[in-house]
């Protein structure tokens, strides 16, 4: 991306995967879904943007749903991913 022209959403797009303070990613996440969704809405009632465009949108939107997975759904902020044993730990 560097030198190249950034569609107006994908600054908050940038911001929140770049975000490593747990405390304001889910704004950021929030934030550039509100950018990307506006913006398909305006390509819905207009001519529908380009290819590369709509792509990018689709990745994008893809992208925040992993962030959401992994570090905004995190109980307690430990990694985003649970136990498969059902959290129960080995005794002995």
């Amino acid at each position: 991306m560097i030198g190249e022209r950034l569609y107006p959403w994908e600054e908050h797009y940038i911001a929140a995967i770049l975000e490593t303070d747990n405390a304001k990613l889910a704004e950021r996440v929030g934030t550039a879904d509100a950018a990307i969704a506006s913006r398909r809405n305006e390509l819905a009632m207009d001519h529908g943007g380009t290819p590369e465009e709509q792509h990018a949108l689709s990745d994008a939107r893809r992208g925040l749903t992993v962030l959401k997975t992994e570090r905004c759904d995190e109980p307690s902020g430990g990694g985003g991913k649970q136990s498969t044993d059902g959290g129960h730990q080995p005794v002995g």
